[in-house]
């Protein structure tokens, strides 16, 4: 991505070549050539300066996952369970995966939110992908901080935000929504899926990822043994069907 110098290093460039391209032919030509690029560039400048900056500079998002720790790793999971009129804490081992939302742009990128737009469902006798119609996109939530939205620095900053989890004893990959729905399942069960994920900004284009998770339901106490292909792998894909 060029950076503010380099547009102002080619400008500088396209007007040199235009003085020499002037100065080998007739001089009032030449002079009269010369006021007209002139005027054109300052004008040019002046009506879409803003525009041309904003282009360079804007920000630009990509969405990474790396099967290994930090962004993906096995932790704890905690919650409570009512039991008459008391609540049971419970704890449990979870594996959790997270992506990493980069900002490689030259500005601020505001509210950045993430997405699963689609989640498409392998059949295993055709081995073809058929998208699943009940599905409900839903935002992710940010690492940690669990909200939707949140600023990303520029210059190849990144924030995690969380994906999904296996809890224990449970043959589910749970995806962490902000919201959970009432009437749609937030989880699938073992099997090939494609899932096409969005990270937009209010001051940015949306970049687009598609991801292909092969889980084949069993759990591992390692992690190098549970991110591999006998247990769950998480890899780019295409909208391929």
């Amino acid at each position: 991505m060029l950076r503010k110098s380099t547009v102002i290093y080619i400008y500088i460039l396209v007007v040199e070549v235009l003085i020499v391209v002037c100065l080998s032919i007739d001089p009032d030509t030449a002079r009269w050539l010369s006021t007209l690029l002139s005027g054109l560039f300052v004008g040019t400048i002046a009506l879409f300066h803003p525009r041309i900056w904003n282009y360079f500079t804007q920000p630009r998002l990509n969405i990474v996952l790396r099967l290994t720790p930090p962004d993906c790793h096995r932790t704890e999971m905690q919650w409570e369970m009512e039991t008459g009129k008391h609540q049971l804490p419970i704890r449990a081992p979870c594996y959790y995966f997270r992506f990493r939302i980069y900002n490689y742009g030259e500005s601020l990128a505001k509210d950045v939110e993430v997405v699963i737009e689609e989640l498409w469902l392998r059949n295993i006798d055709t081995g073809q992908f058929a998208k699943d119609e009940t599905f409900l996109p839903l935002d992710l939530v940010w690492s940690h901080i669990r909200t939707i939205t949140q600023n990303i620095q520029p210059f190849g900053v990144f924030k995690f935000c969380d994906l999904g989890y296996i809890i224990h004893g449970e043959p589910l990959f749970h995806f962490d929504f902000f919201l959970q729905p009432f009437a749609r399942p937030n989880f699938v069960r073992e099997g090939t899926y494609k899932i096409k994920v969005t990270a937009s900004a209010s001051n940015s284009r949306p970049t687009t990822r598609w991801f292909k998770i092969q889980w084949t339901g069993k759990w591992a106490e390692e992690e190098k043994d549970m991110f591999a292909e006998d247990c769950i792998t998480i890899e780019p894909t295409t909208a391929e069907k």
